[in-house]
């Protein structure tokens, strides 16, 4: 075999490598419990509750193929999940949106003071909380 067909080879291997390990790291995922209570909501009962959120955050990589910063998946254990698609870094402050044809601005993620603000609509309201990482 010619050594210049082993250098190329080389170059495209490691290049493929680069990629996929690039690649892979291009989202960083963060999961919080969070501590708060609802208010606005029409359900009775005791107002404070636990949610739990998945923060994916994307690396230069997927940014260059999407507008948003990264997403957000709050769960309300045994009751409800929601996917916010998408996420807008501002300074200290993750801006949560829900994903549509005109994104609507429905929250918002302190990464300073791990604290989550989120309106979460009918029937649950609104969510305030302080978020601790799991």
């Amino acid at each position: 075999m010619k050594q210049s067909t082993i250098k190329t080879a080389t170059v495209v291997i490691g290049g493929i490598i680069l990629f996929l390990v690039v690649g892979n790291a291009s989202i960083v995922e963060s999961h919080y419990r969070c501590d708060g209570a609802w208010t606005g909501t029409s359900q009775g009962g005791d107002p404070s509750t636990t949610v739990y959120m998945k923060l994916q955050e994307y690396r230069w990589l997927m940014a260059l193929r999407s507008e948003s910063d990264g997403s957000v998946t709050v769960e309300i254990p045994n009751e409800w999940g929601e996917y916010f698609g998408v996420v807008e870094r501002v300074g200290d402050q993750l801006q949560i949106y829900k994903h549509g044809s005109v994104p609507e601005l429905r929250g918002a993620f302190s990464t300073l003071s791990n604290t989550l603000a989120i309106d979460m609509q009918e029937p649950f309201g609104f969510f305030d909380g302080k978020c601790t990482s799991l």
